[in-house]
């Protein structure tokens, strides 16, 4: 999970990187530069030394210029991505309210709520719509079904779980139980998106939503051997940043709903 974080940073910043980079290299040539030419015509110490202070101090502008744009990007990026989320807030309501309830349910099984804290920004929102966006442009045809909208719910939920658990001495151990209650939400939802599923079917260009029978997922499903089998596997993936494609995924809860009938 760390891993993923680091090489979004990097992938983000990487332009800003190279710049410090080609500055660096800039000065230290110059500074070589001067420095054969002051052996070379018997500059004076003190005009060698002038002249890498200068080079320094182009730097140190270089490198405050760029902190000044990057700060600007950053306030630039920050209000796109809340604008984004205000839009997302009123698009996705009913998500919104699906992840509340079962974080409410999940919640009041706990012995010590003060164990956890809530994240209210909402971060699963954006992840939850750029998921949905990318399979609707590479790999289907048409608008996602019931199983496809919970596969891309659940990985946004996995990566930016609403449930926090507050820090202690036994980091893997608190990585776990984190991991285990905020399934307990992300599960809860997926199984009712899917409890009463929609597809989509394309009839003269148009295409038509058909709902089909609602059934008991989450009975079943949860007290069986394939319920745990799911929750290790899509831990196991998660702590080794290897993703299951949400397609083969949303495949999964398909024979599931199916199974369930």
């Amino acid at each position: 999970m760390k891993k993923r974080k680091l090489k979004q940073f990097f992938k983000e910043n990487w332009g800003w990187f190279a710049f410090v980079i080609w500055l660096l290299l800039v000065s230290a040539t110059i500074s070589t530069v001067m420095a054969t030419i002051s052996d070379t015509m018997d500059i004076s110490i003190w005009t060698n030394l002038s002249l890498v202070a200068i080079c320094v101090l182009y730097t140190i502008a270089g490198l405050v210029l760029m902190s000044k744009a990057a700060d600007k990007d950053e306030k630039q990026r920050a209000d796109g991505k809340n604008k984004r989320l205000q839009e997302l807030k009123t698009q996705d309501k009913y998500y919104i309210d699906l992840v509340d309830r079962h974080v409410k349910e999940t919640l009041s099984k706990l012995k010590d709520e003060s164990l956890v804290g809530i994240d209210t920004s909402l971060e699963y929102l954006i992840s939850f719509s750029d998921k949905v966006n990318w399979i609707c442009n590479t790999r289907i045809v048409g608008k996602p079904d019931s199983f496809i909208i919970a596969s891309c719910l659940m990985y946004s939920l996995i990566s930016h779980p609403v449930i926090m658990v507050k820090k202690s001495e036994d980091s893997e151990y608190l990585q776990s139980i984190g991991f285990s209650i905020n399934m307990d939400v992300v599960m809860n939802c997926v199984f009712e998106i899917i409890s009463e599923p929609s597809t989509y079917f394309e009839d003269n260009g148009i295409w038509v939503e058909e709902k089909h029978p609602k059934v008991n997922i989450s009975g079943l499903i949860k007290n069986s051997e394939l319920y745990q089998r799911i929750l290790n596997s899509i831990y196991r993936d998660e702590l080794s940043d290897n993703i299951t494609s949400i397609m083969q995924f949303s495949n999964l809860l398909y024979l599931i709903y199916l199974n369930c009938q």
